[in-house]
């Protein structure tokens, strides 16, 4: 994503967290280094990610729990139309479990 949050556009690396998509304590040795188990956020982004507020679809559309109040992503900046382009299987197989471990529903894209 070459230093660039794919949510939100910022591009500034300084910024971006390197966001573990199964978090670095659920995620085995060879996991925790896998480029594929990891995403370059924004940190509102990343921080809605990691408590499992919101998760990405398999065609990398962002998807929310029922119970989320999705109008907090527009007062983050954050647009519910965005989705993360150039997502290959292994991405997918961790935003698979991302999804399980947080409570996610996925319906098809």
């Amino acid at each position: 994503w070459s230093n660039e949050c794919p949510i939100t556009g910022v591009n500034a690396p300084e910024l971006l967290v390197a966001s573990h998509i199964v978090s670095w304590q659920l995620s085995n040795s060879s996991e925790k280094v896998d480029p594929y188990n990891g995403l370059p956020l924004s940190p509102n982004v990343d921080k809605l990610f990691d408590r499992g507020d919101i998760s990405f679809s398999d065609a990398g559309k962002i998807i929310t729990k029922d119970t989320f109040d999705k109008t907090l992503l527009d007062k983050l900046g954050i647009n519910l139309e965005s989705s993360i382009i150039g997502l290959t299987d292994k991405h997918r197989a961790y935003l698979a479990r991302h999804r399980e471990l947080k409570g996610i529903e996925h319906l098809s894209d």
